[in-house]
């Protein structure tokens, strides 16, 4: 167990790590890192999907947004599919309609998913990222 012997060490390291807790930079970063690691994962499913239409247009239609705050004040940053095929009569094809007819299915298709399981697979590199993140930044107090 630790023991501290000056109650001033304790408080200084407490001041340090609370200096992060409204850290824009940090909160950007670390969720660029997260959108990064998505994305890489979404399209490395896309490229290896049956569908030739998946792996051509829907692994290059995919792009991350720039971290923001949302109107609660939470961090987000969001990984999409953007891009369209044009219009089908009245209809815009647009790549993120096409991804999530694929991905739920449809009344003639059956889903094959492709985003749900990249998602999954994206939790524990995010994790890793943010605590080697976390890590050097508590190296630098």
């Amino acid at each position: 167990m630790a023991q501290f012997l000056d109650d001033n060490v304790l408080r200084d390291m407490i001041k340090s790590i609370e200096q992060y807790e409204n850290n824009e930079e940090i909160y950007k970063q670390l969720i660029s890192d997260g959108q990064q690691i998505m994305k890489d994962k979404i399209q490395s499913g896309a490229s290896k999907h049956r569908s030739k239409l998946v792996r051509k247009h829907m692994a290059d239609s995919i792009k991350a947004t720039r971290p923001t705050k949302d109107k609660n004040g939470c961090w987000v940053g969001r990984v999409k599919f953007v891009g369209t095929n044009g219009k089908v009569g009245n209809f815009d094809v647009t790549h993120w309609i096409k991804a999530f007819r694929i991905e739920n299915g449809t009344s003639k298709q059956a889903a094959e998913p492709f985003v749900k399981p990249a998602i999954a697979a994206s939790e524990n590199p995010i994790r890793s990222s943010w605590n080697k993140t976390f890590e050097s930044e508590l190296k630098k107090l």
